[in-house]
């Protein structure tokens, strides 16, 4: 059953906060506003960059790419949050601490919904653990998770985000298995999830930044979203990203002894990419809707305007 998002993180039903990535500002959040009803648990989690840049990026990948339900906090509930972690009853030594360095950063804070099944690439690779490996594989040729890749990569190719696969012409592998999600469902099944859509490392990650057409990626104007142009580009993103899932995942059933015949089995070959590239065009297109409902509004920011603006410009979009 879904967990919704309480329309305002009040201060007086925070139970606990914990710092849960060290030297990371991401927190596990215990919170009840009725009592008597199970307590319900939040990551809250702070990214350098305007509220537009990391709204969109986090609003993008949930609405078009199924990610998780995030919104950021206000400024009061801001305020909430860091009330809270200064009390002894909320949040331990550490986190107290960690949290009071915060405070003056320029962070937006993502409010997220937890996943309690989530199971992180990075870490079925270190502890080889060959079932969950070729649960993954197998749950990968499955049609719905094909998609879910292929939005995936669409969002983060728009986004700039080239903190989980490698995008960049010439790359190849998984740029970082700490941020490759798989959910796993009542029945069982592994979802793959897009999680941390926002590389605040990255210039063209935030919308302000005015992009140009150049194809050349060692050009200080070129962003990955502009690949999205290029059917060429689909196939080769797409490509990489299922034979790099193909090759950690199949490390791991290789050094714990599975017959080739098997692990040959599991591979994602040509028609599953075939299916990841249908999905990148039509995640395109609900790219290129989103653009157009952010560029309506009459509120939105002018730098951000301008910014986005080059970026519709560059795919051919603009009007």
């Amino acid at each position: 059953m879904a967990n919704p998002l309480p329309p305002i993180l009040h201060q007086a039903y925070f139970l606990r906060i914990t710092n849960i990535a060290p030297h990371h500002p991401v927190f596990e959040v215990i919170w009840n506003d009725v009592p008597g009803q199970p307590d319900r648990i939040f990551i809250v989690k702070g990214d350098e960059g305007s509220a537009e840049s990391v709204g969109s990026a986090y609003g993008m990948m949930r609405d078009v790419a199924r990610g998780a339900r995030a919104r950021l906090l206000d400024a009061q509930e801001r305020k909430f949050f860091f009330a809270a972690g200064e009390k002894d009853s909320v949040a331990d030594a550490m986190t107290k601490a960690y949290l009071s360095t915060l405070k003056p950063a320029p962070y937006q804070w993502v409010l997220m919904g937890h996943k309690a099944a989530l199971l992180e690439l990075d870490k079925v690779l270190k502890a080889q653990d060959a079932g969950t490996a070729a649960l993954m594989l197998a749950c990968l040729k499955d049609n719905e998770n094909l998609q879910r890749l292929g939005a995936i990569l669409a969002v983060d190719m728009f986004t700039n985000n080239t903190d989980r696969f490698e995008v960049l012409p010439g790359q190849k592998g998984i740029a970082n298995t700490g941020n490759v999600f798989f959910v796993r469902k009542a029945s069982g099944d592994l979802r793959i999830k897009g999680l941390d859509p926002f590389d605040y490392t990255k210039s063209k990650a935030r919308l302000e930044t005015v992009v140009t057409s150049t194809k050349d990626h060692t050009n200080a104007g070129w962003w990955s979203g502009i690949m999205l142009k290029k059917e060429a580009e689909l196939e080769r993103v797409a490509k990489n990203a299922c034979a790099s899932l193909s090759t950690e995942l199949g490390s791991i059933l290789r050094s714990n002894g599975y017959a080739e015949v098997v692990i040959r089995q599991l591979t994602l070959d040509e028609n599953h990419v075939k299916i990841v590239v249908k999905s990148m065009k039509l995640t395109r297109e609900d790219i290129k809707n989103s653009c157009m409902a952010k560029l309506a509004r009459t509120d939105l920011n002018a730098q951000v305007r301008t910014g986005l603006h080059s970026r519709m410009q560059a795919l051919g979009w603009a009007k």
